[in-house]
């Protein structure tokens, strides 16, 4: 059910073009309850234009919906508490400062996502390497929205490869960097390069190699979690604020006013 209310997908840069420029907001009242959907760009720049109209759009929330139960969400697993909004923002782009602004009011806050175990048992079609091909560059990209100075790329990937190493269900499988790095070149057709963007390959609109793909079908799944937990919250009587991608927010917005309106 929740698949049939997204927005199609042949519809998605047609609609994407209405919106303009991130970051993008919509709103949905009803019965003493709201839905505040803060569209972000995942910047790690804490000077980043969408910062000052993520604060603000926060405050307004925590206006509105004094009188109820509120909870917050973001994109991409549960951040650390912050000392202050510059760094939250470093670390955790517009999840981080959620993260720290909810923390401030007590808000409840989860992220809504599918575990990597649950997503290959989904997608069996797709071998262990591809997948992690397909988050590794998805690391490239997050790694491209820090503001200059970035840290070292190095140093930053061998964590990454370390982290993903201890994790399920990535440590029951026996990989190398070398191994991913491989199977970049015979995709992408050359040696990979930190310098070069990596959307166009996880872009799910696009068909060039089968990361797109596996982004394709990621996505939906994902969309369709998301979409159930929100509604979930808000049949508990939850006011609801959102942090997720602006693409998300495009996807998901028709689902939403169907099923929270």
């Amino acid at each position: 059910m929740y698949k049939d209310l997204l927005l199609p997908r042949d519809k998605y840069e047609e609609v994407m073009r209405q919106y303009g420029s991130s970051p993008f907001t919509f709103e949905i009242e009803k019965n003493g309850q709201a839905l505040y959907y803060f569209g972000a760009n995942h910047s790690h720049d804490p000077s980043n234009h969408q910062y000052p109209i993520l604060r603000d759009y926060w405050n307004k929330f925590v206006e509105v919906t004094k009188e109820t139960e509120r909870i917050a969400l973001n994109e991409g697993g549960l951040r650390k508490s912050s000392e202050d909004e510059v760094s939250a923002i470093v670390n955790g782009s517009e999840a981080g400062l959620l993260t720290y602004l909810a923390n401030k009011e007590s808000v409840a806050i989860a992220s809504p996502e599918l575990s990597d175990s649950e997503l290959l048992k989904a997608l069996p079609q797709y071998s262990v390497i591809d997948f992690l091909l397909y988050w590794f560059l998805h690391f490239v990209n997050n790694y491209q929205t820090h503001a200059d100075p970035k840290p070292n790329f190095n140093e930053s990937m061998k964590r990454w490869f370390k982290y993903h190493n201890a994790k399920e269900p990535w440590n029951k499988v026996d990989f190398t960097m070398e191994e991913i790095l491989s199977r970049y070149k015979k995709i992408a057709k050359k040696d990979f390069s930190e310098l070069e963007s990596q959307k166009h390959l996880i872009n799910p609109y696009k068909n060039i190699a089968l990361t797109n793909e596996i982004s394709r079908n990621v996505g939906e799944l994902r969309e369709v979690k998301i979409v159930s937990e929100i509604e979930n919250y808000w049949k508990s009587g939850k006011s609801i604020f959102i942090a997720y991608g602006s693409g998300h927010l495009i996807v998901q917005r028709p689902a939403l006013e169907r099923l929270l309106t």
